[in-house]
């Protein structure tokens, strides 16, 4: 079959609801998954798969889109989450995760998202396509004695939450994405990105009562362990909620106690929310109670500088990074849809060099005024910026000078540079979630 194969005879469509067994087998020999979990956690509400299939119908690649939004500038935009991207063994090489995902691409643009995000398992293919590197999902670890000296705000309150705390705490982690770059909205069909909720909290399983409230602070409902683990969800063991003066909730931590005692035994901490310094300094407490049992404290942060000001010295360590990217889908679109700095009224002249999303590519004027904007058609432009690197921008993940460095933007002097920074400045591009 590998020797009669041409590219000419290749058809890309939808997948249909029959074939998923054979997509859940290509992904199986790919990502080394197990059958039991793909069936049981893959076909998710929100996700879109498309194949490469041979003149035979034999499925030789396919990826899939999952629709989900990201905060960028206070807002939340609509992306086209890729996942799944898995090309059969004898056919690697042929250009199919190229077809796949510019297909994707154009789909993705005709509903609506204005940019695409993934977890790179080509990123050399996925940068040629115009995906570029913005951020990354960081573990740090901590020695659960670091915090041991802390004590619990004297104005709060610490307990178990219960599932009448999931609305309120669900507001609580939006609230701290619309405040940074790069955050999932969990809110979305089929993102449920980590700990599923403890037992006694939900019954774990499909067409479970309160399912959509789970969904609203990524806590998915898993079916098996297997599929659990298929998805990379974690069964919680605890979800800590800190209440301040007014008994509202101001912070919640998210953790799972691992195996063993002693010196290697970790608390892992899937979310660590906080609103105010005294959730903080009492959810800190709380962790430096672990030390006894658990004196390794493993933790996913949107923004370790708020944990470092607690600690008496440097004990915070980065365990794991994984980068994500992010690529313009619209870029007309992702330019209205987020937020702008709202004290800078300016436009910026550009001209953006897009292969393979042709309706993005030409020259542009980004018109900022009140916290908002617009790409207008523009009659000259001194800058020229690949697509990538304006992603890289639009993120808030760099500086001119770096990206001028790479060979993403040329053209234009130091002062075009100095408002490149101002306009595209804000938080560090970060998320919390695997999607």
């Amino acid at each position: 079959m590998a020797t009669q194969f041409s590219t000419a005879d290749v058809t890309i469509r939808p997948v249909t609801r029959s074939e998923l067994p054979r997509v859940f087998e290509l992904n199986r020999l790919s990502f080394g998954r197990s059958r039991g979990g793909l069936a049981a956690g893959t076909d998710r509400p929100g996700l879109a798969r498309w194949g490469a299939f041979g003149r035979r119908g034999e499925l030789l690649a396919s990826v899939a889109d999952q629709r989900q939004s990201h905060y960028f500038g206070g807002r939340a935009v609509h992306a086209a989450g890729v996942t799944d991207l898995a090309v059969g063994p004898e056919y690697r090489g042929r250009g199919l995760g190229r077809r796949l995902l510019t297909r994707l691409l154009a789909e993705a643009h005709s509903r609506g998202a204005a940019i695409s995000t993934l977890f790179p398992t080509l990123p050399a293919l996925h940068r040629r396509l115009g995906w570029e590197t913005t951020g990354s999902l960081t573990w740090y670890t901590l020695p659960a004695a670091a915090l041991a000296g802390l004590r619990p705000a004297p104005d709060t309150r610490i307990r178990e939450a219960t599932t009448e705390d999931l609305p309120a705490l669900a507001r609580l982690y939006q609230r701290i994405a619309a405040q940074g770059n790069g955050l999932v909205e969990r809110a979305g069909p089929g993102i449920g990105a980590v700990p599923r909720l403890p037992a006694g909290f939900v019954a774990v399983a499909d067409g479970v009562e309160s399912a959509a409230a789970v969904d609203t602070i990524g806590v998915a409902a898993a079916a098996t362990d297997d599929a659990a683990a298929s998805e990379g969800t974690i069964a919680a063991d605890g979800i800590t909620v800190v209440e301040g003066p007014d008994g509202d909730p101001e912070g919640y931590a998210v953790w799972t106690r691992g195996t063993g005692w002693g010196a290697t035994a970790r608390l892992t901490v899937h979310d660590l929310i906080a609103t105010t310094r005294r959730a903080h300094l009492t959810l800190g407490a709380f962790l430096g109670g672990w030390a006894g049992g658990t004196p390794v404290l493993a933790l996913r942060l949107e923004e370790p500088d708020s944990l470092r000001r607690l600690l008496p010295a440097g004990d915070l360590r980065v365990e794991s990074e994984e980068p994500w990217m992010l690529r313009l889908v619209d870029v007309r679109a992702a330019v209205a849809a987020r937020g702008w700095p709202p004290h800078l009224s300016c436009g910026l002249a550009m001209e953006i060099q897009d292969s393979v999303c042709p309706w993005n590519a030409g020259l542009r004027t980004l018109v900022l005024h009140e916290g908002s904007a617009i790409l207008d058609t523009a009659s000259s432009a001194r800058i020229r910026i690949d697509i990538g690197g304006l992603a890289v921008l639009y993120a808030g993940g760099s500086r001119a000078a770096t990206l001028r460095r790479c060979g993403l933007l040329t053209g234009g002097d130091a002062q075009d540079d100095a408002m490149i920074d101002a306009v595209f400045a804000g938080p560090r591009p970060t998320v919390l979630d695997r999607f």
